[in-house]
């Protein structure tokens, strides 16, 4: 059976469903408003999930949960369209099967990925194995690469229009619930916005 990941409407009937191909399928009527985008490459935000203006997710969240996030522009006149998140992680070893989450076990609580749009939040992701990220991967791409001393996963989850609008609380919001300290060499988050005007 293949995997997919499916998005119920606000009214419970209308549905998006990401099949195991990353093609993406609408029922019902789903409207996206995302702004007027200017074109300006100056408008581009390359930015990282951080906790304490850190970017480095390798740590113990197995008995405080450790919150990594990303925050939509301080004024109302800017929106942030989300195009992408992508997260690399770098090891001796990557295990890309279920019962391991990189080098280390799978985890028990996992990464909770969550995104706040317009004060309303929505579970993206729970990684807890390197095949949670492999099912986000963008099309036709090999998220692990073995060809250097290190292995590197790389996993980039396109999210075409998620807006985090300005001047409220939106944010992209990552949760580590478990230890990532051992064996990990390097592990992160980046994102990647346009600056729209509402």
């Amino acid at each position: 059976m293949a995997n997919f990941v499916k998005i119920l409407g606000t009214d419970g009937e209308n549905e998006a469903i990401v099949n195991s191909d990353n093609a993406l399928k609408v029922f019902g009527d789903i409207t996206v408003t995302p702004g007027t985008a200017s074109g300006d490459p100056a408008d581009t935000v390359l930015g990282a999930l951080k906790l304490s203006g850190s970017d480095d997710l390798i740590v113990n969240g197995s008995t405080t949960p450790q919150v990594f996030t990303f925050d939509g522009d301080p004024s109302a006149s800017v929106d942030m369209a989300v195009e992408e998140i992508r997260f690399l992680m770098v090891t001796k070893h990557i295990d890309p099967g279920g019962a391991y989450f990189g080098p280390l076990p799978a985890l028990a609580n996992g990464l909770l990925l969550e995104i706040v749009s317009n004060g309303v939040t929505t579970q993206v992701a729970n990684f807890k194995v390197t095949e949670d990220f492999m099912r986000i991967a963008r099309r036709h791409s090999a998220p692990i690469n073995r060809s250097g001393v290190n292995d590197t996963l790389t996993a980039v989850y396109e999210f075409r229009d998620a807006i985090l609008k300005g001047g409220v609380s939106d944010l992209i919001r990552l949760t580590v619930r478990d230890d990532l300290t051992p064996k990990l060499l390097h592990f992160s988050c980046s994102v990647i916005a346009i600056k729209v005007t509402p």
